[in-house]
């Protein structure tokens, strides 16, 4: 770079920067980068309590998945024997599905049907 001319020398730095940003882009749109995920920053649309080696659990998670993806829904899933306080509340009720946007919880047992009523 000019060190003569310290406007030359940002412009310079700024086409750089302009240039790498766009270039950027391209290869985003072409599919060469994933694109950037906020998801894991944002707050889950609803939580799935659940335990290992729990075959309603197994039954409820299938029934969920695929609806939840449907819905672009983000789900955290908690084991209750990792969470003392999940533990206490859900350990004898799970599967359990809670949600950020309601006070009621869906507890086991539940249909397909059931889940998407509940989301309503």
């Amino acid at each position: 770079m000019n060190r003569s001319n310290p406007s030359l020398a940002l412009l310079t730095g700024a086409s750089l920067f302009v240039s790498f940003h766009l270039l950027l882009l391209v290869f985003q749109r072409i599919g060469k980068l994933p694109q950037a995920s906020t998801e894991s920053k944002l707050m889950p649309d609803l939580r799935f309590y659940t335990t290992a080696g729990c075959h309603l659990c197994d039954q409820a998670w299938a029934m969920l998945e695929p609806i939840a993806k449907r819905k672009r829904l983000r789900v955290e899933l908690i084991d209750v024997m990792d969470d003392l306080a999940a533990e206490e509340q859900y350990a004898e009720h799970i599967p359990v599905v809670t949600s950020t946007q309601r006070t009621d919880n869906l507890y086991w047992p539940f249909t397909p049907e059931d889940i998407y009523r509940w989301l309503m």
